[in-house]
């Protein structure tokens, strides 16, 4: 069996009354690698650009969660490049990485935040 990438993301809105209002998923989707490998864990996150860890791999899909209560956290293609997310407080966010991004970056908007991810390879 091929190593494999799987990502399933669902979003839902739900009223004030508790009552489903509008909601979609994608479960399932999938993708064959040709080189197996994820580099995943937690980082702190400063005002400056931080590089996100990839290891050897050739990132393909980077998913993060902005655990700060307060702050945002702006994901870019590396060091001073196009910005690819830019994730409020305690936001999500699964970025399909364009091709060439090696070095993947992150910024907190004011203080120090902590950022959880997952990069897989191609």
């Amino acid at each position: 069996m091929a190593d494999t990438t799987m990502v399933s993301v669902s979003a839902a809105y739900m009223d004030e009354d508790g009552i489903n209002r509008a909601g979609m998923s994608a479960a399932g989707a999938t993708a064959t690698v040709a080189t197996p490998g994820e580099v995943s864990g937690r980082m702190t996150v400063g005002t400056g650009e931080v590089a996100i860890p990839v290891g050897s791999l050739t990132p393909r899909l980077l998913v993060c969660v902005n655990r700060s209560a307060s702050q945002t956290v702006t994901i870019k293609k590396a060091a001073a490049g196009e910005t690819l997310c830019t994730m409020r407080a305690g936001e999500p966010c699964v970025i399909p990485l364009p091709s060439g991004v090696t070095a993947p970056v992150a910024a907190a908007s004011a203080a120090d935040a902590t950022l959880d991810f997952l990069v897989c390879n191609t």
